[in-house]
This record gives C-alpha cells, structure tokens and sequence, in this order.
C-alpha cells in the first residue's frame, strides 16, 4: 500500500475514534448540565457562571410562596429572605462566603449555620411547615426537575402559624443619629396603617435639625432689662452744642452761644398674658454757658393701662404729665426775665371699650390741671400767673368698625370745658371756655407698608367774655410708610388750642404738620432729614406766625449701648408783626447710652 493512503487511513481512524467517544460521553455531560443543585429554588443559580438546570426550563424570578411576608414592616426590622448567601454562585468563580467552590452534589450554602438533627428552627411568625421547607431548600435530585416545579406551584398545606412562641425577641434596634427617620418609615405618620402587636418594637434615635438663626433685622436695638414683668428700656443722651440765636430775637443784639443738652428717657412695658401697661418718659434740660435766662427744662411723660374685663369688653387707663416753658420768641413771654416761667399739667383719664363683633366703641373722661411759676425779672421783681392756671375736662366718644384687618374707619367727638382758678385775669376777663371738635379719618395697618392713623374734622373753643371764639378745620394723625427695606417716611399732623395772656387775644390755634424721611446707609449708619412747619393764628388778633424747622441728622451706631450723633437744625419764623421774624441755625454733636 503506498505511503500517502496509509496516512489518509490513519487519519480517518482517529477522527472515527474520536466522534466515538463524544457520542459516548455526551449524554453524561448533558446530565450533569441539566443536575440542579440541591435547594429546590432556581433562582439561587440567577448569577452562576456555568448555568445550572434545564436548558429547556431557564429559572424565573421567584414568586411569592404565602401572604406571610409582610410589605408594610417597621424600618429596622430584618427582612428574612428566601435566598441563602452566595446564592448566585456556580461550580466556578468568586463565592462570597469565603469558602470552598461548590462542587455537584454538595450543599449550595456552605456558609449557613448547621441545625440539630431532628429539629427544626423555629422563627418568630412563621409556621413549621414552612421552617421545613427552608430546611430541605436544595435538595432536589437531578432527576427530578419537573416535581421541583410542580411543587412549587402548589399552595402550603397549613396555613402560617402567628401563635407559636418566637425564640427570641431580638434587642431593640437603635438607629445612629446621624440617619434620621424617612417620613416613609414614621410609624405614626398621618395616614400610617396601625402597628402590629406582634411586631418588633423599633428605638430610633435622631438627631434634631439644626436650626440656623435668621440674621437680626435691627441689631443695634436695646435689648431692655426685664424687672419682674417689666421690660425697662432706659436711656440717655448727651449732646454739646452751639445756637446762633438762643432768645430767638428778630433785632439786634443778638448773640450766639454754647449749650449742652441732657435728655433721659424711660420706656417700660408688662408682659402680662392679660391686661397690659406701658409707659414712655421723655424728658430734656438745655443749659447755656452763659446768659442762664435761657436756660429750659422739656419732660413729657404718659402710662397707660388696659384692664381686659371679657374678650370684648376692655377698660382704659391713662396717666400724663408735661414740664415745659413757652417756647423762645412766643409772644406770650414777657421781656427781660431771669429765667423762663415754668409751666407743669398734670391729668388722667379712665374709659371703657366694648367690642360688638366688628363694631367698637370707646368712651373716655378725663381732667387736667395746667399751673404756671411765677415770672421772675432781671431786676428781682416777680408777677404771679395765678390767672394762667386752669382745669380742663374732656369727654370723647370714638367709634370704628373693621372693613378689613388693614382698614378701620372711625369717628370721634369730644367736648370740653376749661375754668380757671380765677374768675377774671389781670386785664378783667373771665377767660372760661367750652368747647367741641369732631373729626373722622381711618386707621391703616398695612404689614410692612403703611401702619397708623389720620383723621379730619373741625373744633371751635367759645369763650364766655366778650371774646372771640377760637376754631377752624383740624388734622390729626400719624402714618409711618416703609419706602424700602432701608427707607422709612413718617408723617405727622396734630391741631390743638392753647390759652393766652394777651389782652384782648382769646387763645392760640397752632395747625402743624411734618415729615421725617430715615434711611439707612449701612446698619451700622443711620441718616435722618426732617420738616416740620406750624401755623399759629392768634384769637381777636390780626397777628400770624408760621413758624419752620428743617434738620438733618447721622448716627453712628457703634453697639447696642452706645450711638454717636450728629445734627444740624435750622429754625426761622415768618410773622406779619414787624421785629417778631427771626432766623436761629443749631449744631449738636453727641452720644447715646442705653440699655
């Protein structure tokens, strides 16, 4: 036979040779592919390198085997899953138990904790049943994948037993508190379905959320000192400075001097639940470094209280109390004096405030008593102003009614009655008087845009002697408009009548009005501009006063406590009685302590 077919033989034996043997040996590797693992559950092989099972049956997801698993478990409680560790590993590759690589026909969770034979464990909830069947988990034989599927599909024989004793109640489970709560898992949330008795009790401890203050609007404000239920805001002020015309004189000579200025102030409020006081005290005092004669004193004190009887129903206490002279260049000063005659009005009122749903009405009595020092001259002589001194009683009635939270419309009246110590006054003149006025307006409360209150109306003063009476259109009130956030406008107006010692003048009708613009430059550095003007018509006179101040002020604001200011005022009047205009300017520099 020639050499070439003997190689072509040879060839063809081997090759018949060794299809011979994959023939032989390829049902025992079909086998072994299709040998399931022991457990019984084909989704412990999802993740095996080498898939384990029947080609024809690919594993499915798991599916629920009872109702025992509860969705609706307390966050912390350990969920028990069907599924062992190192569930997903094959005959090959990583196994996460750190043991052994499974090989056929060994357990398939090498890492589980060994039972006893012939017990079963026992778990809290859970039936025996359903302990054995996690107990021979894995070991189905390789013949038998079908009955594995089958058995799967049927429904437990017994139904899960909640009345067997649990082994153990596991410690309670203490949450770090760095891991707060999820709303999810908050047991009595609003709409949380209610708690199991026999679930296990979750501790979970959490951390607060830390609570970042919001910057302070005004931080530069007193904070007071609480006495009792008292909050007192003391303060005081020092200023020195220079006024071109301290006697406000409209001819030669005139001089201008230095001053300084003390002005204390006093503010309290209570902190009662119910009722309520509060108090401002106000006062200055402006000495000269010569000609003492014009030396002044300037208090203006009130407290006011309010007795809640019922929600509705409200009593209403006031107290008031002003020290002052006449102002420089009135004309009601005598010339040549040592020292400006000092005037003090003391008085109170009591009233009552009842609330009928959005309807309100306030009654109010009240007295005051003015009286006058006696004017002392240059020359060492005195005059008495017993003639000056008089009571006054005042009736009001107010009522409003609440359009909106913002808007309250009100009307007022009052009357009064004014009776002097003496029957007639240096000059023969009974100088008694009653009096009306009545005005409406409307009572703003804008949050954080326009607050306070401006009325109109019209008074008029009668007097008994052959006098003439005193009256005309009157505006009262007070509104403050925050512009901006940095920015804030007041405006003010007030009418009131004053008595007179002139001959033949009955009285003083004085109508002011102003307007304060404040801004703040920085917090720490505060500009204020003000200008005011007041108009004053003298009773059975042809005498006209218009009288204007214009200022403007900085503060430094150094702390809470202590405030540097500065201030340049100008003041002029304008009169139709020749010698009576004058022009005054005024620089203050200062400082501020409070508390």
């Amino acid at each position: 036979m020639p050499r070439c077919s003997r190689i072509l033989l040879a060839g063809r034996l081997v090759a018949g040779a060794l299809v011979t043997a994959l023939v032989l040996t390829g049902g025992q590797v079909c086998g072994q592919q299709a040998a399931v693992p022991q457990g019984g559950d084909a989704d412990a092989n999802l993740l095996a390198p080498t898939l384990d099972g029947d080609p024809q049956k690919p594993p499915r997801f798991r599916m629920r085997q009872g109702n025992d698993e509860n969705d609706s478990m307390l966050f912390g409680q350990p969920r028990r899953f069907r599924g062992v560790r190192a569930s997903g590993a094959g005959s090959t590759g990583f196994d996460s138990t750190n043991g052994s690589l499974r090989r056929a026909g060994s357990e398939p969770n090498p890492g589980a904790i060994p039972k006893a034979a012939g017990t079963a464990p026992a778990s809290p909830g859970k039936s025996p049943a359903k302990s054995k069947r996690r107990e021979n988990r894995g070991k189905a034989t390789n013949s038998e994948p079908v009955a594995r599927d089958n058995a799967r599909a049927r429904p437990d024989p017994l139904p899960p037993d909640r009345t067997a004793a649990p082994e153990s109640i596991p410690p309670k489970l203490l949450q770090p508190a760095s891991g707060p709560l999820s709303a999810r898992f908050r047991q009595f949330r609003p709409g949380a379905p209610p708690a199991d008795p026999g679930d296990d009790i979750i501790t979970v401890a959490t951390v607060p959320p830390i609570f970042t203050p919001l910057p302070d609007p005004k931080p530069f404000d007193p904070l007071g000192i609480q006495a009792g239920a008292f909050l007192l805001r003391p303060a005081i002020e020092y200023s020195r400075g220079y006024d071109t015309n301290p006697a406000r004189l409209g001819l030669p000579p005139i001089a201008g001097l230095w001053f300084n200025l003390y002005a204390p102030e006093l503010l309290a409020a209570s902190n009662w639940d119910r009722h309520e006081i509060t108090a401002a005290l106000r006062g200055s005092y402006m000495t000269f470094d010569t000609a003492h004669e014009n030396d002044r004193p300037n208090v203006d004190g009130r407290i006011n209280g309010r007795v809640d009887v019922t929600s509705l129903t409200r009593i209403l206490l006031e107290g008031r109390f002003i020290l002052a002279t006449d102002y420089p260049g009135s004309p009601n000063i005598q010339a040549n004096l040592a020292h400006f005659p000092i005037f003090m009005t003391l008085g109170g009122s009591v009233g009552i405030d009842q609330s009928f749903n959005r309807f309100d009405v306030t009654l109010k009595g009240g007295v005051d008593h003015t009286e006058y020092q006696q004017s002392v001259f240059n020359d060492g002589e005195t005059l008495s102003n017993t003639d000056r001194n008089y009571n006054q009683y005042i009736t009001s009635l107010r009522t409003s009614y609440d359009l909106s939270p913002e808007l309250r419309p009100f009307i007022e009246v009052a009357v009064n009655e004014r009776v002097h110590e003496l029957p007639v006054d240096r000059f023969g003149l009974d100088r008694d008087s009653d009096g009306y006025s009545a005005k409406a307006g409307v009572s703003l409360s804008l949050a954080r845009t326009l607050t306070g209150e401006f009325g109109a109306g019209y008074l008029n003063q009668m007097y008994r002697s052959p006098l003439l009476n005193l009256g005309g259109f009157a505006v009262d009130g007070a509104l403050a408009w925050s512009a901006t956030a940095l920015t804030t406008v007041k405006l003010f107006a007030s009418t009131a009548t004053a008595e007179s010692p002139l001959l033949l003048v009955s009285g003083v009708l004085t109508r002011q009005v102003g307007v304060q613009v404040d801004h703040a430059f920085r917090r720490w550095l505060v500009g204020t501009a003000r200008f005011a003007v007041a108009h004053d018509i003298y009773g059975g006179s042809l005498r006209r006063d218009d009288r204007y101040v214009a200022s403007a002020s900085l503060s430094y604001l150094l702390t809470r406590d202590l405030w540097l200011k500065g201030e340049y005022r100008q003041e002029w009047e304008h009169s139709n009685v020749p010698g009576s205009n004058y022009v005054a300017s005024i620089w203050l520099l200062g400082v501020r302590l409070q508390r």
